[in-house]
């Protein structure tokens, strides 16, 4: 694998230097970005693991130079459609290998001996993936009549194999994008339009919090004890081990198997906890209050630019920013898929933010051309519509 993921970076730093300008104008443009990953870089410094961090963190550098070459090589709509034609090939391999060749990959989780995971090492990888590929073809098909025969046989498929999988999160997650994407969809500047959304968040928020309020309902609605399989344990622990080193924390990917803390967080629980499994309590262990508030703030700020997109442009790949952006945000609260290198979680999460960044810039371009030249914002900004 590590040979793999070499020859893979090769080619991404071959076909990167004919764009290196852009890149490293889009490297100007998201600087929290940067400093993320050289936070992640220098923290070997004061890791558990100095060389294992060093290892993780030139893997993530190479993972971001990965997303950076796709966000400036490739427009958002061609970036939606690449991934779902990757993601799609890896869901139906998967079909063929549980239906034909059932057995033959080795799963790392043996606890859930008859989930399926597919070509994959875990089944809840494997359950992201078909949320992942469900998403971007849902989010590629035209609201019409027709493809409403299309619509429904994704959702039903994929449900079916988030069932086989025997993923709670995923099913939940997947259920928050069928109701987020025709959200999304709404003219926002219609007053029509603000009573819907008004209406679907009154009700989203009546069917939620009193779920939240009583954590046994939920989790029995789930499947699952009031523990939620012994994460709540997790965090417990993992707060404390924050408390102990706050600011920087305990180097990048040197905490869980690496640290003494953890040691002791898997004597005390009485089995090998692999992470936190929440990504916000995670990238806290690594790389501290800093590390978590530079995240957020660039997750915010991507956020926000690309629900700005989203109004300029309406076409369907529009939402792809806010979309995946949501997904990353509701995922994190039992999995832990923020940056880590060597994944098409964080690839894909580079590309968004950077993304979202270039569209911003070219509406703050367009909206001074405008008030220099009098030409319409609409008129300026149907003309860049293309190349993004």
């Amino acid at each position: 694998m590590q040979t793999l993921w070499l020859a893979i970076y090769i080619i991404v730093a071959m076909r990167a230097v004919p764009y290196y300008r852009q890149i490293l104008q889009t490297v100007r443009d998201n600087k929290l970005l940067l400093l993320l990953v050289l936070l992640a870089i220098l923290s070997a410094f004061w890791s558990e693991d100095p060389s294992l961090t060093l290892r993780r963190a030139v893997a993530l550098l190479a993972t971001t130079l990965f997303g950076l070459d796709f966000a400036v090589r490739y427009s958002v709509r061609e970036q939606v459609r690449l991934v779902s034609i990757a993601l799609t090939l890896g869901v139906l391999l998967s079909i063929v290998a549980e239906v034909l060749f059932h057995g033959l990959i080795p799963a790392v989780d043996t606890t859930h001996s008859g989930a399926w995971h597919g070509v994959f090492d875990q089944k809840n990888v494997f359950a992201k993936v078909v949320v992942l590929a469900a998403t971007t073809i849902l989010i590629r098909t035209r609201p019409r009549r027709w493809n409403l025969i299309i619509t429904i046989g994704v959702v039903a498929i994929a449900s079916a194999l988030i069932g086989a999988a025997q993923s709670r999160t995923a099913l939940v997650v997947f259920a928050a994008v069928l109701l987020l994407i025709p959200v999304f969809r709404i003219d926002r500047e219609s007053w029509k339009a603000r009573i819907r959304i008004a209406i679907i968040g009154v009700l989203a928020a009546g069917c939620i919090l009193p779920l939240t309020v009583d954590l046994t309902r939920l989790a029995g609605l789930l499947g699952r004890d009031a523990t939620l399989t012994g994460r709540t344990a997790i965090w417990a622990e993992a707060l404390a081990s924050i408390a102990r080193r706050p600011i920087w924390g305990y180097g990048y990917s040197a905490f869980w198997g690496v640290s003494r803390d953890a040691i002791r967080i898997d004597s005390f629980l009485g089995f090998e906890v692999p992470h936190a499994h929440n990504g916000y309590l995670e990238l806290t262990l690594q790389l501290g209050i800093v590390g978590l508030a530079l995240f957020l703030v660039l997750y915010a700020t991507a956020l926000w630019r690309a629900a700005r997109y989203l109004n300029f442009d309406a076409g369907n790949e529009a939402i792809w920013p806010l979309a995946y952006l949501s997904l990353i945000m509701l995922y994190q609260v039992t999995e832990s898929t923020i940056v880590v290198g060597n994944t098409i979680f964080w690839m894909l999460c580079v590309s968004t933010v950077c993304s979202a960044t270039e569209l911003a810039r070219y509406q703050s371009d367009a909206s001074i051309v405008e008030a220099n030249s009098g030409i319409p914002l609409d008129s300026l900004l149907a003309v860049e519509r293309e190349s993004l």
